[in-house]
């Protein structure tokens, strides 16, 4: 099952305007130098001094002119036929590297459009990496927790519903649905602490 559902790669993305593929590299063109920016920052604070970097894609280049980024080629997208044995390890790992630095990439989650695939997560000989690191916010230990947890259960109904298309694909948009409110309270929530930061100032 490949294709629109089950998808071994993307072209593009939210901040991306291109992304071209050789067996060796992969080739991302953001749309602006902002998108760029933000990437090449992550890196810059988080993953370079970082002493395993296993799990995110080596820089062999990049081109600040063209808003261009060269990454390691890590594979196809994680899917539910392609997970690791040790999956779930490799995303406690991802957790604490995230706990430690006190960030989180937002964006780790199954496609909207497709319960079989995990967006911005790539496989490739069993070992799993975060390839898209242009959204993510400073989160308390608590939240990074709560959110991996979730993801982790999330993967394991998956998986276990994976024959079953029905059931399937009603548990997604159930899912996606109650994501789409949760994201919705939290936004909200974000806006009124800036409103109220802006008016009296930080605590």
């Amino acid at each position: 099952m490949n294709g629109f559902f089950m998808p071994k790669c993307l072209t593009f993305g939210k901040d991306i305007s291109n992304i071209t593929f050789t067996e060796r590299i992969v080739v991302k063109t953001f749309k602006t130098k902002a998108a760029y920016d933000t990437t090449v920052k992550f890196y810059e604070k988080y993953v370079i001094l970082n002493t395993d970097q296993r799990q995110f894609p080596k820089i062999h280049g990049k081109n600040a002119d063209l808003n261009a980024v060269i990454f390691e080629n890590c594979g196809h997208l994680l899917n539910l036929w392609n997970l690791p044995v040790d999956w779930e390890e490799q995303f406690n790992t991802l957790r604490t590297f995230f706990k430690t630095k006190g960030v989180l990439v937002l964006d780790i989650r199954f496609m909207p459009h497709t319960p079989y695939v995990i967006n911005n997560i790539c496989v490739k000989n069993d070992r799993i990496y975060l390839v898209d690191l242009g959204f993510y916010e400073e989160k308390t230990a608590e939240y990074i927790d709560s959110y991996f947890n979730a993801l982790i259960r999330k993967i394991h109904i998956y998986n276990a519903c994976k024959n079953w298309k029905c059931v399937l694909f009603t548990l997604h948009i159930l899912f996606y649905i109650y994501w789409l409110l949760t994201d919705l309270l939290e936004k909200i929530v974000k806006a009124q602490e800036d409103k109220i930061t802006l008016l009296y100032g930080p605590e």
